[in-house]
């Protein structure tokens, strides 16, 4: 049976770039239900058959960020969203689905160390009592800055593949003024576009008008009208509307004032910030970014 000192599980590409990183310093891993690099790069050469065999010897289990999307699944990297008349693939069919958090913690051993992000309060509870530590990185906030840093990287390349449009001078509106908001903001602030932020919290949105940014306060979720919204020389007359909250803030009805050519960029986790349906029926590209920088 395998002896490893690393076990890396589930998740995206960063899981498996987090596999070939430790493979490639000398460290003894495996992995299991990540998904394969390109055939260019180097890989973790040492492919568990089962979780069992994956976590047999391994001092540290390192998981995705998150943990679980669902509470009670390990997570797996999210499928872009179907287009209209298209179905989205099985679950079944997606690397590490059905792997419950209870078989995961069932199989692992006391001293063994538990490392992901925004584990669910029982599961943490539950290896407490079975004396596995847990490292939650997301209560960190210098990794928290770090990811939203290389979010904000990720979401600039993609919105320089997937708009045909100079960036420069575009109207574009930014849902929610975080971390990842204040990355993307400073980013952008290298192209000279005119930029509007929504946001809810008082003293982000402070923050945002304090550091130049025409701000203003974010309404309620899927029940903001026109009105609510600020102005540019046609109302929502957008070239790009970015969104970093894990709801639907603006309305179908806001969706479809939304002139054609305007596109959506999501980097959101569930429930996500649009409805794929309003979009395509207004004929918008939506373009939904799950998992950045994976």
């Amino acid at each position: 049976m395998l002896k490893a000192t690393f076990s890396v599980l589930g998740g995206d590409l960063r899981q498996s770039y987090l596999a070939a990183y430790l493979c490639n310093l000398g460290q003894e891993v495996t992995a299991f239900a990540v998904p394969a690099l390109p055939d260019s790069l180097s890989y973790c050469p040492y492919p568990a058959i089962n979780l069992r065999e994956a976590l047999a010897g391994a001092r540290l289990v390192l998981c995705p960020i998150p943990l679980s999307r669902d509470g009670e699944t390990l997570a797996v990297a999210e499928p872009e969203p179907a287009a209209p008349g298209k179905k989205q693939p099985p679950a079944a069919s997606k690397p590490g689905s059905g792997l419950s958090l209870k078989k995961l913690l069932d199989e692992m051993s006391p001293g063994q160390v538990l490392v992901g992000g925004a584990f669910p309060k029982s599961f943490a509870l539950a290896c407490h009592r079975k004396q596995i530590s847990t490292v939650d990185l997301l209560q960190d906030e210098d990794f928290l800055r770090a990811n939203a840093a290389l979010t904000a990287e990720g979401l600039l390349a993609v919105l320089l593949r997937d708009t045909p449009f100079s960036l420069a001078g575009r109207k574009t509106l930014l849902l929610g003024y975080g971390r990842c908001g204040q990355e993307i903001t400073r980013l952008l602030t290298a192209f000279p576009m005119k930029l509007w932020v929504l946001e809810e919290d008082k003293g982000l949105l402070s923050l945002a008008q304090t550091r130049g940014h025409l701000a203003f306060a974010l309404p309620e979720p899927e029940k903001a009208t026109t009105s609510d919204l600020p102005k540019t020389e046609a109302s929502m007359d957008f070239d790009l509307v970015i969104n970093t909250v894990p709801a639907r803030v603006l309305s179908p009805a806001c969706l479809t004032q939304l002139p054609s050519c305007c596109r959506l960029f999501d980097i959101a986790s569930a429930p996500f910030g649009f409805d794929p349906e309003t979009a395509w029926t207004r004929g918008l590209s939506y373009v939904r970014c799950p998992g950045l920088p994976g």
